[in-house]
């Protein structure tokens, strides 16, 4: 038997109670002004010295790094080392090179005998997540053909379409930009609208609905799109056009933040959430709705993986908008609501960005 909403009745909220009426959590008070923002003085501000001297520091890894052999041990664990450091942006240029290098010879570098297994899947890693295509059962290169360079994209293109100064295409780039964000943020609100319907007249959607409105109010599929705007001559139209309509990467990001943020919300948030539709829909304990939905979490990542094997569509700076969205939510939503309940790791986690940075 089908399960139909009731008719909607009219919503008003004269002479309601304000809580009643935002059906909200009570969340912790927030703990950016008592805290953070009284710590603000204790960031530490380079001196000339400094300054000079981190860029002295730069400059000698940057060296390093293009004078140590493509095919050696130290080569693969420097570049690791700089990425998990978190200061692989000072050296993208020279990192994208090495790793284009290791990827067109790789083959020949596992062949040597001096390899183990952690050179061997450390490489493997590396070029992977660089973007390129490995087999992941042998070992060894994939038949497909290195991947093309990335698209140089530039205003001149935009230029020849509409025949404008420089001037009036400043004033179109910002214009298009503005209107894709907009049009996101347009269904976003749709999306509130039609969750606080189902909330005045008690009604528990069926997966399918729940699920086509959620993934846009979870609001990642309006940030991939505003996270691109101020990205320069990088993003085109096109780039707007591909990310608003919802491609496998961004769709598969927002299905890990709905569903994380589902599973640690339930029982503690006043709406329906992805567990109570699943249980009511399939007749489901909690325990079996969190292992669909943990599967479908792990679906979703493998998904996103995939789309960086394949960049072709999109240069692997736009894909890491779409992917670093995804890695927020699986940090702050892993076995607790680290973003509603301020006494969770976040905060150390904050701290240790804006309280106690290490310059980099």
């Amino acid at each position: 038997m089908e399960n139909h909403p009731p008719p909607a009745a009219p919503i008003s909220i004269e002479n309601a109670n304000f809580e009643d009426v935002r059906r909200s959590v009570t969340y912790h008070p927030s703990i950016w002004g008592d805290y953070f923002l009284t710590h603000t003085s204790n960031i530490m501000e380079l001196s000339a010295n400094e300054a000079e001297e981190f860029q002295k520091l730069r400059e000698e890894v940057r060296d390093l790094l293009i004078k140590t052999p493509d095919d050696s041990l130290h080569k693969v664990e420097l570049i690791d080392e700089i990425q998990r450091l978190g200061v692989a942006y000072h050296f993208e240029n020279e990192i994208d090179i090495s790793l284009k290098s290791i990827y067109d010879t790789y083959s020949e570098c596992n062949g040597k005998e001096d390899n183990d297994l952690h050179m061997v899947a450390l490489r493997f890693r590396l070029i992977r997540q660089q973007g390129h295509n490995l087999s992941s059962g042998k070992w060894e290169l994939s038949a497909l053909e290195t991947l093309p360079p990335y698209m140089k994209l530039c205003y001149q293109a935009l230029l020849d379409v509409y025949d404008e100064t420089e001037d009036e295409m400043n004033n179109l780039e910002t214009s298009y930009r503005l209107y894709y964000a907009k049009e996101e943020m347009k269904k976003l609100v749709r999306a509130y609208f039609e969750e606080a319907k189902w909330v005045y007249n008690n009604y528990i959607p069926t997966m399918e609905e729940y699920m086509s409105v959620a993934l846009v109010s979870g609001a990642y599929m309006m940030l991939s799109t505003t996270s691109l705007v101020g990205m320069g001559s990088l993003v085109t139209r096109e780039t707007f056009e591909w990310v608003t309509n919802e491609p496998l990467i961004v769709r598969a990001s927002s299905v890990i933040c709905r569903l994380m943020d589902d599973m640690v919300g339930h029982g503690f948030e006043k709406k329906s959430t992805a567990m109570d539709c699943y249980m009511k829909q399939n007749g489901a304990t909690k325990e079996k709705a969190f292992g669909e939905f943990h599967k479908q979490v792990n679906k979703a990542w493998k998904d996103i993986n995939e789309e960086f094997l394949h960049p072709e569509a999109m240069p692997i700076p736009v894909l890491m908008r779409v992917l670093n969205l995804a890695r927020v939510i699986n940090l702050l939503y892993t076995d607790e609501d680290g973003y509603g309940n301020c006494k969770t790791k976040l905060k150390e986690f904050i701290e240790t960005v804006l309280v106690d940075p290490i310059i980099i």
